[in-house]
């Protein structure tokens, strides 16, 4: 019997199997929660397409899960878009308290993804099973579609790829989605009994262009005081990504993005999650909430992780923090702990000369359920553990440490005892040599001396060796802490993405110390020479003001020298 939520690892149901739950989302009906997804039993890799049904699983408890069974099976009709060769992801259902249904959206697709159609079915239980009873497209909005369009979406309708449902206070329900080819998400009011979007499609108040020309998928919504939220992912197919968190008066938005939730070395890849819904835990708190996650394993998807972790919302945002273990009892109010006392030394590898990294220690504190570690001030990690361990400071930088003990509903400690460290002399450096403190990217991840499939960084007609490379939008930081003097590098796009435009900027300790002309891939690049003495943080961003782009930012040669 489970006790406790572990993230990441094998969550048996009550008959000791897997859960195939994927993709999904919870119901609560009268005295219990239904958990809808995904079944991948089938999925021996990525390239396995064969759909088993939806799974629905029932708990009292939220950590013991009955398996019910398929409460939607795979056609035998092949020509059925429910056949076991297509695909069906990302189902949610909803309870219409008007016609006592209740009502599955899911996103249908075949292999390509050209598909591209939202499934709604119906049934008279929680259990099922539900009947197929719509197929369609989304609204059709010519955004300047493609030509060629193999989607074909002016003759059919808008794309509709991952999705999910929002019921509102007011009983009016929502489905978000991805559209326009992946480039925005959608918002549509559904029909009173939830089977359709609310027509005649009129923009701005049936429907809604919520996020736009950001490449955007995972869509992930949940209310708090009035305001909406909205986390996301990146579109990199099975392989995790940067998480985003936006905030809006109302689902058609504005929507104003808030950032990655996550910190330290893990937000690069959302800790190998991408979410799927949210929910308010009972019996806690208001703002108490749990973020669902799917831990894909792409080369054996029915072993795919259930990742489930707690967040409390504060002045209108929220951070996310992986946690191996924890249950209902993080969402009690206490008081804020005591300081921790920290310990830190270099981290070794084969030699004593040659340091690998930093570890830091700090003993229990009473009342902790996690600890957040800073550099200079800078938050850099999270353990509900009691160590960590993080890259080493650029050369020469005397880097200083200290941690936090905190309870998620009750606060952080004052800081702790500071730990300064330090390795060698300040030298002329390639910042691609060295981890930053912190990164993001559009999606993607930052690369260092190559660009994506092993392809050399280019700007213009010339390959460089070393640099990083970022799909804009990006920022990366780094603590350079008063050690240097210059910096200097040459930037541009990549070449071989002719296509987009940036603009790049150079912030020191907050403060803008250079921003480029509007760039382009088929412009000459710019080499910057710029002054930091007695810097301590820099913030290196690219980023287009009018969507994601089809274009990588370079930073080639970007060097610090004392």
């Amino acid at each position: 019997m489970n006790t406790s939520f572990t993230p990441g690892e094998r969550w048996l149901d009550t008959d000791g199997q897997p859960i195939q739950a994927h993709g999904g989302a919870l119901l609560r009906h009268g005295d219990a929660w239904y958990w809808y997804g995904e079944d991948k039993t089938a999925h021996i890799n990525s390239k396995v397409t064969t759909v088993t049904g939806v799974s629905c699983y029932r708990s009292t408890d939220l950590l013991n899960w009955k398996n019910c069974g398929l409460c939607l099976t795979a056609s035998d009709d092949p020509a059925s878009p429910i056949h076991s060769s297509k695909i069906v992801e990302r189902p949610k259902v909803l309870f219409n308290a008007l016609t006592g249904k209740f009502v599955m959206w899911m996103h249908l697709d075949e292999n390509g993804y050209m598909f591209s159609r939202a499934g709604i079915a119906v049934a008279d239980r929680p259990e099922g099973p539900f009947n197929l009873v719509r197929v369609q497209r989304s609204i059709a909005h010519d955004y300047g579609y493609p030509s060629p369009d193999p989607r074909n979406q002016r003759e059919h309708g808008n794309a509709y790829l991952d999705m999910n449902l929002f019921l509102d206070d007011d009983g009016q329900g929502y489905v978000f989605h991805v559209s326009e080819n992946l480039l925005t998400v959608y918002v549509s009011k559904l029909t009173p009994d939830f089977t359709d979007f609310l027509r005649p499609a009129q923009i701005g108040i049936t429907w809604n262009r919520a996020i736009l020309n950001k490449v955007r998928e995972a869509p992930t919504p949940f209310k708090y005081e009035g305001q909406y939220y909205l986390f996301s992912s990146g579109c990199t197919f099975w392989d995790p990504n940067y998480t985003l968190l936006a905030r809006a008066p109302h689902p058609f938005g504005p929507w104003e993005n808030l950032g990655d939730p996550f910190t330290g070395a893990g937000a690069v890849h959302s800790h190998h999650t991408q979410p799927t819904s949210v929910f308010a835990m009972p019996g806690a708190p208001a703002g108490s909430f749990v973020f669902m996650a799917d831990r894909w394993m792409p080369k054996e998807l029915r072993d795919t992780r259930h990742v489930w972790l707690p967040f409390v919302m504060r002045d209108g945002t929220t951070q996310l923090d992986f946690r191996h273990h924890w249950d209902a009892s993080i969402f009690t109010p206490k008081p804020a702990p005591v300081a921790p006392t920290i310990r830190g030394s270099l981290r070794y590898d084969n030699s004593v000369f040659n340091p690998v990294g930093v570890r830091l220690a700090w003993d229990a504190v009473p009342g902790a359920d996690g600890y957040r570690v800073y550099a200079d001030g800078f938050a850099v990690g999270f353990s509900d553990a009691l160590t960590l361990d993080l890259p080493l400071p650029l050369p020469g930088v005397v880097q200083t440490y200290t941690v936090r003990a905190e309870a998620l509903a009750g606060g952080s400690s004052p800081d702790s005892n500071a730990v300064p460290l330090r390795f060698g002399k300040p030298r002329r450096t390639h910042l691609s040599d060295h981890a930053p403190v912190r990164a993001f990217a559009g999606f993607g991840e930052i690369l260092s001396d190559r660009a994506w499939d092993g392809e050399a960084l280019r700007l213009g007609t010339t390959d460089y060796a070393k640099g990083l490379f970022a799909h804009v939008d990006s920022d990366i930081s780094y603590l350079s802490g008063g050690a240097y003097a210059r910096f200097t590098a040459t930037i541009g796009l990549h070449a071989p993405r002719p296509a987009g435009h940036a603009f790049f900027s150079v912030e020191a300790d907050g403060k803008t110390i250079f921003t480029s002309p509007l760039l382009r891939a088929t412009e000459a690049p710019l080499k910057i020479d710029l002054p930091i003495t007695g810097v301590r943080h820099l913030r290196l961003r690219a980023w287009n003001p009018d969507t994601i782009g089809d274009c990588h930012a370079v930073w080639a040669e970007v060097e610090i020298a004392p």
